[in-house]
C-alpha cells in the first residue's frame, strides 16, 4: 500500500505506520541537522584563529561540505515538518506538531533576514579588520549563532519527544 493510498483511505494502522516511521526519520534528521550547526558554529568561531592568506583555503573547503549538507538537511527537515501536519499521529499532541512547524518557520526567517546576509558580509569583508578586531558582521553573526543552535537543538528534541509519545500510544493500543 502506497503513502498516498494510506492517506486517501484513512487506513488507520496503515497510517499510523506511516506516522511512526516519518517519526523515526525525523528525528534522526533533525538530530543530525543539530550536530551540522554545531559543527558550522565551531568552524566559524575558529576562523578568526586562521591567518588571513589562508582564509578563503580555509573557508572555501569547509563551504563545499557545508553547501552538500546543509542546505539539503533544513530542506528535509521542512519536508519532514510539512509532512508531520498531514499524518499527525493521534499519540503526539497537536501543539507539539505545531511548535515543530513553528521553530522550522523562524529558522528560515531568521536564516534569510539575519543569518544569511550577515555570512554574505563577512565573507566579503573578512572576519578581522586590519587593527587585528573582529569584523562587526562576523562578531554579529557569532553573537546571535547561539539562536540557530538552540532553535535547531530544542526542535530536535521535540521531534524526539514526538517519537516518544508516539511510541507510547502504540504500544498501549496494542497491550
Amino acid at each position: 500500500m502506497s503513502l498516498v493510498s494510506v492517506l486517501r483511505s484513512g487506513h488507520t494502522v496503515g497510517r499510523r505506520r506511516a506516522a511512526l516511521l516519518l517519526l523515526v526519520f525525523s528525528s534522526a534528521v533533525a538530530f543530525f541537522n543539530a550536530g551540522m550547526t554545531w559543527m558550522t558554529h565551531m568552524h566559524h568561531d575558529g576562523l578568526r584563529h586562521v591567518e588571513p592568506g589562508r582564509m578563503a583555503a580555509y573557508d572555501v573547503s569547509y563551504e563545499l561540505l557545508t553547501s552538500v549538507t546543509v542546505a539539503p538537511l533544513n530542506a528535509l527537515c521542512i519536508f519532514c515538518v510539512r509532512a508531520m501536519l498531514l499524518l499527525w499521529h493521534r499519540g503526539v499532541p497537536w501543539w507539539l506538531v505545531s511548535a515543530a512547524a513553528a521553530i522550522q518557520a523562524t529558522v528560515w526567517v531568521v536564516r534569510t533576514t539575519l543569518w544569511g546576509p550577515l555570512a554574505d558580509e563577512t565573507r566579503e569583508a573578512g572576519w578581522v579588520t586590519r587593527d587585528g578586531l573582529l569584523e562587526p558582521s562576523y562578531a554579529q553573526y557569532m553573537s546571535t549563532n547561539w539562536m540557530r543552535i538552540a532553535l535547531l537543538s530544542g526542535y530536535a528534541v521535540l521531534v524526539l519527544v514526538m517519537l516518544v509519545a508516539a511510541l507510547r500510544k502504540s504500544s498501549s493500543e496494542k497491550l
